[in-house]
């Protein structure tokens, strides 16, 4: 919504036209969404011990800590990612509540991905979010950071993998609106 809203605020003029960094305004975008989209997972485990019982003493703090952090990096490349397609779309909401639900269908928040048929299963392990459940629901069950280690590093490649896609389309995006003198609408 960051990159959206900029559109929408009329502000993106300036972000195109800023001699700043790009790749650190770009990924500047997200460092709020990251501190607000960890601080939402610890509220609502927080939640989650005091009215559903959910059993903490098991879990690895630390590690879960960690896969919180690398989990909302990971979901903050694909919200970077659908910022810059919101630069070409009239409809921003339509595309992220659809992401949206999609992410809550196939990444393990509401149905196990091993109870998926194949081919949802391949989309979902190609989306964010779905390594950092897994790594959380282990460590939770009382798994140690090292028998998660994979799933972290995997959710961190493809949060960068999508973060460069996203930068990649920034970039494309401004060079283009810049061409056709259209920063507004790109």
């Amino acid at each position: 919504m960051s990159i959206g809203g900029d559109r929408w605020n009329g502000t993106l003029p300036y972000l195109f036209g800023t001699p700043a960094n790009r790749l650190v305004m770009f990924l500047g975008r997200s460092f709020v969404h990251i501190l607000d989209g960890m601080l939402g997972v610890v509220i609502g485990l927080g939640w989650g011990v005091l009215l559903l019982g959910l059993d903490l003493s098991k879990a690895d703090l630390p590690a879960l800590g960690l896969t919180i952090l690398v989990t909302t990096f990971s979901t903050s490349g694909l919200g970077l990612l659908m910022g810059c397609i919101s630069l070409i779309t009239t409809n921003v909401m339509f595309v992220n509540n659809s992401v949206y639900f999609l992410l809550l269908i196939f990444s393990g928040a509401n149905i196990p991905v091993h109870s998926l048929p194949a081919w949802m299963q391949a989309i979902s392990w190609a989306l964010p979010l779905t390594r950092g459940i897994a790594s959380a629901r282990l460590l939770i069950a009382g798994a140690d950071l090292s028998q998660v280690t994979r799933l972290l590093a995997g959710e961190f490649l493809l949060g960068a993998a999508y973060v460069a896609l996203g930068y990649w389309l920034f970039r494309w995006f401004e060079m283009q609106a810049k061409a056709r003198g259209t920063l507004e609408t790109v």
